[in-house]
């Protein structure tokens, strides 16, 4: 709208008014937001023993091209699949509870910029199973009178597409026939 502004001077000097100024009153445009970027996260998860599935969802996130923290961003939890699966809001680690089941499972967290609250994004984390791939295995034959050993029966075996070793997977069972 629009607004008249007069002055008026005071006695001693003489009780007088100016002629009156006009001004239009505008509103503030509101602020422009702040490019805020909230990336999808995955990982692979070995369910059963509980642990961290992600350190961080805010690794990989936005605000102004710089990677968001807690100090420039407030994180809560939306939604998660399971009960087994939580987001920790101060250090946006994932973490898995012991003896959640196996399955591909979700948690839906939003990101928003402090110094502007209206300025949110929100993003999922995917946690799938770990895969192995057990091959099975030939050997030659041991005959009892000679004795002898196999190779390692993980040679052939697959964990998430890397080699399976001793260090990422247990044996859990050997089954031996003899002929």
């Amino acid at each position: 709208g629009t607004a008249q502004v007069t002055v008026v001077n005071l006695a001693p000097g003489g009780d007088s008014t100016s002629n009156a100024v006009t001004f239009t009153v505008v509103p503030v445009p509101p602020p422009t937001p702040t490019p805020l970027v909230a990336t999808n996260d995955q990982a692979s998860v070995s369910f059963g023993t509980g642990g961290i599935a992600i350190a961080n969802v805010l690794a990989n996130d936005t605000l102004a091209s710089a990677t968001a923290t807690t100090s420039v961003v407030s994180l809560r939890e939306v939604s998660s699949s399971n009960p087994g699966i939580s987001l920790n809001t101060s250090t946006g680690a994932v973490n898995v509870a012991a003896g959640t089941p196996s399955a591909t499972h979700t948690l839906v967290y939003e990101i928003c910029q402090l110094a502007n609250l209206a300025n949110c994004r929100s993003a999922t984390v995917t946690l799938t199973p770990r895969t192995i791939d057990a091959v099975n295995d030939v050997f030659p034959k041991i005959f009892s009178n000679v004795g002898g050993s196999t190779p390692s029966v993980l040679t052939n075996d697959r964990f998430n597409n890397a080699p399976a070793t001793t260090a990422n997977v247990i044996e859990l069972a050997f089954c031996v026939a003899i002929v």
